[in-house]
């Protein structure tokens, strides 16, 4: 099925079908939404229900996925992120801040 709707639709089913498994089953909170829902497209893409090249997923990765992010942010609890990380956080700030005077330098 080369239809971009289908496709899309496709997509969206998988999605919340990931979303559903992580709440309702203990494989899904073992792995995620995120990875649940991969794993049923691939699986889905090598039995051919799905193509594994279409336009629609270049909208997805490109478009849909940048606009996710900012919102997962805006839904995160900074406070907690900074108690709870603590040495951490700081190990990755050196990190991420030694690759960057390495790259200028």
């Amino acid at each position: 099925h080369a239809d971009n709707s289908f496709v899309l639709s496709a997509l969206l089913v998988v999605s919340a079908c990931g979303i559903s498994m992580e709440q309702k089953t203990t494989f899904g909170k073992a792995l995620s939404a995120p990875l649940v829902t991969m794993l049923i497209s691939l699986i889905l893409a090598n039995i051919g229900v799905m193509p594994f090249n279409s336009p629609v997923y270049k909208l997805v990765n490109k478009v849909l996925v940048p606009l996710a992010v900012p919102l997962f942010l805006f839904d995160s609890d900074l406070q907690r992120v900074l108690r709870e990380t603590g040495s951490l956080l700081v190990a990755f700030a050196v990190g991420a801040l030694s690759t960057v005077i390495g790259t200028i330098a």
